[in-house]
C-alpha cells in the first residue's frame, strides 16, 4: 500500500481485510480501528473495553465484524458503526473464530473447548471439550 499505518498505542493482535477493501485492526490498547488503505488513515474507531484482551477479528458473510478475547465475543455492525452484541465470557479466552456455511459461528478457546454460536441466541448453542495429558 506504500504507507505506514500508525495509531495504536498497544500491540496489534489481529488484522482483517474487509469486504469493501478496507482494513480492521485491534490491539491491546482497547481500540478497534477501521482503516482506509487509499488514504492510509483511520476512518473510524471503536473504543472497546480496555480490560478486554483481544485475540482475533473475523468478518462474517453478513458484513458484521467479530472480535474475540478474554471477555468473550463482541459483534459489530460496520454499516451503522455500533457494537450490537456481546457474548458471555469464556474461561480462558477465545483464540480463533470462523463462520460455518450455515452462518453458525465456531470458536476455539484456550480452555480446550470448541463452541458453536448462533447470532440470534444469547449464549453458545453447543460445546465440545478436548482434554490432553
Amino acid at each position: 500500500i506504500g504507507c505506514q499505518l500508525a495509531g495504536h498505542s498497544g500491540n496489534v493482535k489481529s488484522l482483517e481485510m474487509l469486504f469493501d477493501g478496507k482494513l480492521a485492526s485491534i490491539s491491546s490498547d482497547g481500540n478497534l480501528f477501521l482503516w482506509n488503505l487509499n488514504t492510509c488513515e483511520i476512518y473510524y474507531r471503536f473504543t472497546t473495553n480496555n480490560s478486554l484482551y483481544h485475540y482475533y477479528l473475523k468478518q462474517l458473510s453478513n458484513g458484521f465484524l467479530l472480535s474475540s478475547g478474554l471477555n468473550g465475543i463482541q459483534v459489530y455492525d460496520l454499516d451503522s458503526r455500533i457494537l450490537i452484541k456481546t457474548y458471555a465470557s469464556i474461561d480462558r479466552g477465545i483464540h480463533v473464530l470462523d463462520e460455518l456455511k450455515n452462518g453458525t459461528i465456531v470458536s476455539a478457546s484456550y480452555d480446550g473447548t470448541v463452541r458453536l454460536w448462533n447470532l440470534n441466541e444469547n449464549a453458545s448453542i453447543g460445546m465440545i471439550s478436548f482434554y490432553y495429558n
